[in-house]
């Protein structure tokens, strides 16, 4: 939604949610969400860190057989020239990149986390502020309307996210289910909800360890270590994303822009 575009009624943020306990208990649960969160983007990167060493050594092992192969005369010519001589200056050259890449893992990891955190922190603002994102969150219809949908397309699921009455189960599943809470806002439309199970450190933290763990042997632990990282690094930086956006919000620290927009609609 583009500022100075206002089809509907602003949502302002009451003011006495500024001072509630559960705003309160909100900043806690948010900083201690945040603390986890980069615990686990720092570790799923540091599990990819054995990777870059069994790299290296296997180019390091690679470079002396590809000179023995290209010293051997039964060989054809072009076999020396056009496969075994440009893939010297790879087993050369690729062995401390690969070492570098493994130690410098856990950086662009973090990196990384940082950039889907922040486009999502710039979006969700954007939507609480100028969009309808602090009325879906308060509005019961939106939540029911999810719930239905995650009803009608009901799987089995280990640790489901229920919408709850309290502020903070409502904003943990509105942080889970955004995607569907901004279609909504769009309009009528029909929802096809993942299925989306709730995070927590130990779900994720445990096998992380365990990947990093088993890539120190082979790195036989990569086909562990690299659906976490994904699953890692694009679901917690998101979803603390939306709640520190929120958070923010109902703090009063958009006021200003709530009152520009007021004063300007007045005016206009």
């Amino acid at each position: 939604m583009t500022p100075g575009v206002q089809p509907y009624p602003l949502p302002s943020a009451p003011v006495g949610w500024q001072y509630t306990p559960s705003l309160a208990k909100l900043r806690r649960v948010v900083s201690n969400e945040q603390a986890c969160c980069w615990a686990l983007v720092a570790l799923a990167g540091l599990s990819f860190v054995p990777v870059g060493y069994w790299l290296a050594a296997g180019l390091m092992l690679l470079f002396p057989m590809l000179l023995g192969l290209s010293s051997q005369t039964v060989l054809p010519s072009w076999i020396q020239q056009d496969v075994l001589t440009p893939l010297l200056p790879v087993g050369a050259g690729g062995a401390p990149l690969a070492l570098l890449g493994g130690l410098a893992a856990p950086v662009v990891v973090v990196l990384w986390g940082l950039l889907v955190y922040r486009r999502m922190l710039r979006t969700v603002t954007s939507d609480l502020v100028w969009g309808q994102a602090a009325l879906m969150l308060t509005d019961d219809s939106y939540g029911k309307l999810v719930e239905e949908a995650r009803r009608e397309h009901y799987r089995p699921t280990i640790n489901p996210v229920e919408i709850g009455s309290g502020l903070l189960t409502r904003l943990n599943h509105f942080a889970h289910y955004y995607s569907a809470y901004y279609r909504l806002s769009r309009g009528p439309c029909e929802l096809n909800l993942p299925v989306v199970v709730e995070r927590n450190c130990w779900m994720d933290g445990v096998p992380a360890i365990l990947g990093g763990c088993m890539n120190i042997c082979l790195a036989s632990g990569l086909w562990l270590s690299l659906p976490l990282l994904l699953r890692i690094v694009l679901t917690w930086p998101r979803l603390v994303a939306v709640k520190q956006a929120t958070l923010d919000y109902f703090s009063g620290r958009y006021d200003h822009l709530l009152e520009q927009q007021y004063a300007a609609r007045t005016t206009s």
